[in-house]
């Protein structure tokens, strides 16, 4: 007659004896426990991280503009406060910024006292009120050498050549060391100032129930409102931020499921073979309570009950950590009730995983018969495999061999674990070593320079033909060039061409826009033909000067809401030094915008007809590159130069370094710390593994011991096991993960990022490899420690 547990006592004997196991196995459920606590933390972190950068995008677009109309006329304004699909508008005005040494002065009026819409954020004081009040941040006057107090006075000069001075009534934010500061005048200075009484309003504007639409659709109210309103296309500037909030970051999401999914894949690993471990050193034990009448049913379900009481008691620990993290990560964005809705999910997410583990463990728990288990063995697996050697050679290394092979699957799955590990590592670390910080920097025209000279802000914003008003009197002369040629250190000069332009485009009623024109050669031509999206290229019929090529028209689909089409004429407005030249074009082709050469401005022709109507000198920049060890000192005496013409200015690679270094420190350690997070999981399973091993040897190695070995060769033997399993681990790594880092820059070539240069990383893997190795070393070197304290015949004792 077949006894069954749960008939016996009330169903409840699967759970007590789960919950005696889980207190007996100490050092099983410690590995799991943390197994499950990194993983759910690390899902919390990354999908609370994800969840709040966009909560805290909304509750900052809580109070923005929707979007900015601008060159308001009253009659507009007017149109605009009586559309009801506007619920809320506020007024400002721009100024035009000066350049003064190596920064601007943005002037700027905003209300203060706008309620829905937050213009600025005072720090400190009041808001201005006087004509001769402002607000600044203290950075500013820290640059100009003022105190950082209310009520300093300076002086500035504007573009006009007007100066006049001002008093501070409060701070706003302002970075030091920045390109760009913001002076905010007072509503008395925007309608009677200089600089501001001429310049017309521009509305920001809230629209009614834009968070609950589309992306599209709320940018469709957006044009439709200030047609309505009579303001033309390109005065229209919707909030992109803003309109990424009403839809899903789908290559952010897809991002953060790919790690995740990861994630998971390693705690399956690491849990799987926590428990394949765990009930193969147990079949005995399984065994004998299926003797007693345990079905396999129950077993499976007493292995899976502690899969389930280990998860039980470490989730809501990894759920603690994980938030507190995501908090101190993005505390503007945190949100209890978000916070409780993702932990539901993740819990729910990692108990499915807990399942999935255990799952196959219980299986091979329940399949042992009562017999096969008090004839199980660790180390077969319940199956004795016949081998065709009958010799062996009997060493320390070679038991250590053998009985790695008597159990390939526990091996199997510890490698496999760990290698996984590994190729994410190898991943991330060729990511962060073939990061190229110098090439990431020298982008653009510092690809192959240090210096750029070209005009400065304030001289095209004076000049009355723009660009070509300044070529006129080229300050890009030979003298020039010699000078700088002349300073030590200095390498070389080139420069880029264009000249500025107007153009009419009747088909859409566009009159005397401003734009530039970019010349290019016979044997650019050849080039410019592979980046063709649509028409032809046939440089000696655009020498008769009647087409041009037209590059960035999705830039003017952004702007105007139409684009430009092949055989479409326009009419350019060339400054030749004495007059205005009109010239009657068609649009040959259209220059995807993946040519990788820059261009100024919308418009492409051959050179020699550019220079045809055209006559001076059409250089816009001089790009100076120096001697490797020379650049810094080059910069104190071309500045110098720079300084002298007030239509030039100055820009450096060393300044692009610095603006770069701390985007790139957050991404390179953003790859080694997801990285580090994986290989905490195979490590957890390398140890586990490891000790497991040694105690479930512990009587062998006694009896190993008591005929004749010595305490080296077992340290030896010992120690041999792990080191297989590390070198296993590290032939994936360095294969596998090798390839993957290799394939990463490869994508990013082919993607047109060229700061991806492969490089193998040397450091990383000597590290790994020697963190990989020592914790072999160190735990056999402990546990054996720990059976020496016990006599040999305790310890042959102790396991029968």
């Amino acid at each position: 007659m077949t006894m069954h547990y749960e008939k016996n006592n009330n169903g409840k004997v699967i759970g007590k004896l789960a919950r005696d196991s889980i207190k007996t196995s100490k050092m099983r459920n410690a590995f799991i426990a943390v197994t499950i606590i990194l993983s759910v933390s690390l899902l919390m972190v990354m999908s609370l991280f994800t969840v709040e950068m966009k909560e805290a995008d909304k509750r900052a677009m809580a109070r923005a503009q929707h979007v900015i109309y601008y060159n308001l006329t009253d009659d507009q304004l007017h149109r605009l406060s009586q559309d009801s699909r506007v619920s809320y508008l506020t007024l400002g005005k721009r100024g035009q910024a000066v350049e003064i040494d190596n920064y601007k002065l943005a002037p700027v009026y905003a209300d203060g006292n706008s309620m829905e819409i937050k213009t600025m954020n005072l720090l400190d004081g009041k808001l201005p009120v006087q004509e001769n009040e402002v607000l600044v941040s203290r950075a500013y006057l820290e640059q100009i050498g003022k105190p950082t107090e209310l009520g300093t006075e300076f002086t500035v000069t504007f573009l006009d050549g007007t100066t006049e001075s001002f008093k501070v009534s409060g701070f706003v934010e302002g970075a030091k060391g920045s390109k760009q500061y913001t002076m905010v005048f007072s509503k008395a200075y925007a309608e009677n100032g200089s600089q501001m009484r001429d310049i017309p309003y521009e509305a920001y504007v809230r629209l009614s129930g834009a968070e609950k639409m589309g992306k599209e659709e709320c940018k469709a109210v957006i044009y439709s409102v200030g047609g309505d309103a009579g303001i033309l296309r390109e005065d229209m500037n919707p909030n992109d931020h803003f309109l990424d909030t009403l839809t899903a970051d789908t290559q952010e999401i897809a991002l953060a499921a790919c790690v995740g999914v990861v994630v998971l894949l390693a705690s399956v690993l690491v849990i799987y073979g926590v428990f394949y471990i765990s009930v193969v050193g147990r079949i005995r034990q399984y065994g004998q309570l299926r003797t007693i009448g345990m079905t396999k049913k129950q077993v499976r379900r007493l292995v899976t009950r502690e899969g389930i009481y280990l998860f039980a008691v470490s989730a809501p620990v990894g759920g603690i950590i994980g938030s507190v993290i995501a908090y101190f990560l993005k505390p503007d964005g945190w949100s209890f009730l978000n916070t409780l809705l993702v932990a539901l999910l993740v819990l729910v997410i990692d108990l499915i995983t807990v399942l999935i583990s255990v799952r196959k463990p219980a299986s091979i728990a329940a399949s042992i018969s009562p017999i096969e288990a008090s004839k199980y063995s660790a180390y077969s697996g319940g199956r004795k495999k016949k081998t065709k050697k009958v010799h062996r050679r009997i060493s320390p290394l070679h038991l250590a061999a053998m009985n790695s092979a008597r159990n390939r699957k526990k091996v199997l799955m510890t490698v496999l674990s760990l290698g996984i590990g590994g190729v994410l590592f190898m991943a991330a670390a060729t990511f962060v070593n073939s990061f190229d910080k110098e090439m990431y920097s020298r982008q653009g025209d510092f690809a192959d320079s240090e210096y750029i000279v070209s005009f400065s802000g304030n001289a095209l914003e004076l000049s009355e033909y723009g660009m070509a008003g300044l070529q006129k009197n080229s300050p890009f002369t030979e003298a020039l060039e010699s000078q700088i040629l002349s300073i030590p250190g200095v390498d070389g000069i080139r420069s880029n061409q264009a000249t500025s332009v107007e153009f009419d485009y009747p088909k859409k009623d566009l009159v005397h826009v401003e734009d530039n024109i970019s010349p290019f050669t016979r044997a650019q031509a050849q080039e410019l033909e592979k980046y063709l999206e649509d028409g032809s290229l046939d440089y000696d019929a655009m020498l008769k000067g009647e087409t041009i090529l037209l590059q960035a028209n999705s830039v003017v689909q952004e702007i105007y809401g139409w684009r430009f089409e092949v055989g479409d004429t326009l009419t350019l407005y060339f400054y030749n030094g004495d007059t205005v030249i009109p010239k009657e074009v068609k649009i040959a082709g259209m220059v995807s915008t993946d040519y990788p050469k820059p261009i100024s401005g919308w418009f492409m022709m051959p050179q020699e007809v550019i220079h045809s109507i055209v006559p001076f000198n059409l250089d816009k920049d001089f790009i100076v590159s120096t001697e490797p060890s020379m650049e810094l000192a080059v910069e104190e005496p071309l500045r110098a130069l720079v300084d002298s013409n007030p239509n030039l200015v100055l820009s450096t690679l060393q300044e692009q370094r610095e603006q770069d270094a701390g985007s790139i420190a957050t991404l390179s350690a953003t790859a080694l710390g997801l990285a580090l997070f994986i290989i905490a999981f195979s490590m957890i399973n390398l140890v586990n593994t490891l000790i497991t091993n040694i105690l479930s040897k512990k009587q062998e190695l006694a009896m190993l011991e008591s005929i004749g070995m010595s305490r080296r060769q077992i340290r030896q033997m010992v120690l041999g096991e792990g080191m297989l399993l590390a070198a296993g681990n590290l032939l994936i790594t360095l294969t596998i993960g090798t390839a993957a880092g290799y394939l990463i820059c490869w994508a990013f070539g082919k993607l047109g990022v060229h700061y991806m240069i492969y490089q193998f990383p040397v450091f990383y893997v000597l590290a790994y490899a020697v963190i990989l190795l020592l914790v072999p070393y160190l735990i056999s070197k402990i546990a054996l420690r720990s059976f020496e304290k016990e006599t040999l015949v305790e310890r042959l004792r102790e396991a029968e």
